[in-house]
């Protein structure tokens, strides 16, 4: 049985959240194993338990910029990929985006396919030319560790 994860940063109510728990659904339902890794506590946790799909809490994830935390976020999320030994990982969120592809792309982990879908881009936010610039930069350079880019409009 492939196994899948899907990661995404945060548990709240979004559409990108909807979007993991019926893919999620979907893949359990056609005999995958799968599991949801995410900040805990929010929506998304609450809807994979009730659908009895797993979910693994990510602690030291942020949605804004914290180096410090988004260092320890990336050892977090390696540790997970060794424990689980997923095929496949599906990456969810810009931050995720970025996170997620370091620490799935470390050579001896043997991930097949390194999935992500951009629900959005956080360079079109209103922020300073600077920040646009950075996270642009970022977001590039993430691409280079995924197999493959997903985007949800133009």
């Amino acid at each position: 049985m492939k196994k899948i994860l899907l990661l995404i940063t945060l548990s709240e109510l979004g559409g990108a959240q909807k979007y993991v728990v019926e893919l999620a659904s979907y893949l359990k339902k056609n005999k995958y194993d799968v599991a949801v890794v995410s900040k805990p506590g929010g929506f998304l946790e609450k809807e994979l338990v009730e659908n009895k799909i797993k979910f693994i809490p990510l602690k030291n994830i942020t949605r804004s910029i914290n180096f410090k935390k988004d260092i320890k976020a990336i050892f977090e999320i390696y540790k997970i990929l060794k424990k689980e030994k997923p095929e496949v990982v599906h990456l969810n969120s810009s931050k995720m985006g970025i996170l997620g592809a370091i620490a799935a792309k470390v050579p001896f982990l043997s991930i097949k396919k390194v999935i992500f879908t951009a629900h959005g881009w956080v360079f079109n936010e209103d922020l300073s030319r600077l920040k646009k610039i950075f996270y642009i930069l970022i977001s590039k350079l993430s691409a280079f560790f995924c197999d493959k880019v997903i985007c949800v409009s133009k």
